[in-house]
């Protein structure tokens, strides 16, 4: 194997690409237990030459053209890996072994950390809207955050729910100005500005929100059947915690070139560091760390 690459959202799967385009021998692990974000998209249209798609469909056509190239998967969650003779020895389940790697991992929802958040967990509380949405046709929903995630979410979600209650910390929004202008003007929208969930209450599933006045200290109440969280994300870092430098956040910090701080691993798409994490940038990224590696196989002598 020339290149493992661990991660099998847009990064990555154009990363398998790219590497198969150099002639590259690369495999793809994929994680068993996190999903590619993209894929819980309802909607696509930021894409360019494609109006609008689906996100499961967007990988879904990717990953077929990938496999189409020849390229190998497994199916795997890492836990860890060392530097053995010049070559990267990555374990999960099984142990993989190449000269060159590219983590292109991705990241994960926040949680809250109210009271009631873990304990209904898919009894009413989620942290995808394209997944659980359909279940709360006719209900009355909240919706936590105030970025793009959030705005979008909100507005997918009065396809299905009664009522979608917005609730974010700030007194303005940090979304892009469409999604805005789309959320006040959706009559199936109540904002609230300036407050956060305090408490999430039910028995067996969710019944109500305890909503705090950030401004005045007040907490009122919220009937809800459902909470939907969008308040950031945290990048799938932790196998490389000790290994790679990392910023303030966790992100893996790279250069243009997608170099990490150790020679021979690049870092690609949501899991970097970097002020746009959009499905573009990420195919981009996978583009270029895979020519990075083709490079710096060249330089080892590990291909011709």
């Amino acid at each position: 194997m020339d290149l493992l690459i661990i991660g099998g959202g847009p990064a990555g799967l154009t990363a398998g690409m790219y590497g198969a385009r150099f002639g590259l021998d690369c495999l793809i692990v994929e994680s068993q237990n996190i999903p590619s974000q993209a894929t819980l998209t309802s909607k696509i249209e930021n894409i360019p030459g494609i109006p609008s798609i689906s996100g499961f469909d967007f990988v879904n056509n990717l990953k077929k053209q990938v496999k189409d190239l020849g390229i190998k998967f497994a199916f795997d969650d890492i836990k860890g890996m060392i530097d053995k003779n010049g070559l990267w020895e990555v374990y999960g389940e099984r142990n993989y072994i190449a000269p060159s790697m590219v983590i292109a991992t991705g990241q994960r929802p926040k949680r809250l950390n109210v009271q009631g958040e873990e304990r209904l967990i898919g009894r009413g509380v989620s942290y995808c809207a394209t997944c659980d949405g359909p279940f709360f046709a006719e209900k009355d929903v909240a919706v936590v955050g105030g970025g793009n995630s959030a705005l979008e979410e909100a507005l997918f979600l009065t396809k299905f729910a009664r009522k979608v209650f917005l609730i974010h910390r700030r007194d303005e929004f940090r979304g892009v100005k469409i999604f805005e202008k789309n959320v006040f003007s959706n009559k199936n929208i109540e904002v609230i500005f300036s407050s956060c969930i305090d408490e999430i209450l039910g028995d067996n599933k969710v019944e109500c929100v305890l909503v705090k006045d950030l401004k005045t200290g007040k907490i009122g109440e919220i009937k809800t059947d459902g909470v939907f969280i969008f308040v950031g994300s945290i990048p799938n870092t932790e196998f490389v915690k000790d290994l790679l430098y990392l910023d303030d956040n966790g992100y893996i910090v790279c250069d243009e070139e997608m170099r990490t701080s150790k020679r021979g691993i690049f870092g690609c798409g949501d899991v970097r560091e970097k002020s746009l994490r959009q499905i573009v940038t990420a195919c981009s990224d996978g583009a270029i760390a895979s020519h990075s590696a083709h490079l710096y196989l060249k330089e080892r002598e590990v291909i011709t």
